[in-house]
């Protein structure tokens, strides 16, 4: 995975847009490891805008479910990429 040459990701006028794995508090690869470590209560993907910097384009919108006290950070990648998938319809 990459990140993508900004003149060529923003020339069609009407913009990209990005599912990441993960509440906008967590940028990037790996933040399900974060939502584990500090006992986050809820969890999601975030649609944003694409920008030129890693997830940090506007915000388009956020799922949000509870996370098990039982969830792993592989449990929970699981679970919030069948939620991004979810979001998919909706928005690609």
């Amino acid at each position: 995975m990459g990140v993508l040459n900004p003149q060529k990701s923003c020339q069609d006028a009407t913009g990209a847009i990005n599912l990441h794995p993960a509440a906008p508090t967590y940028r990037g690869l790996g933040s399900q490891h974060y939502a584990i470590y500090y006992n986050d209560e809820t969890y999601g993907p975030t649609c944003h805008h694409l920008a030129p910097s890693v997830d940090s384009g506007q915000i388009i919108d956020v799922a949000r479910f509870h996370v098990a006290r039982a969830e792993t950070a592989s449990s929970l990648r699981l679970h919030v990429g069948a939620d991004a998938m979810g979001m998919r319809g909706f928005y690609v």
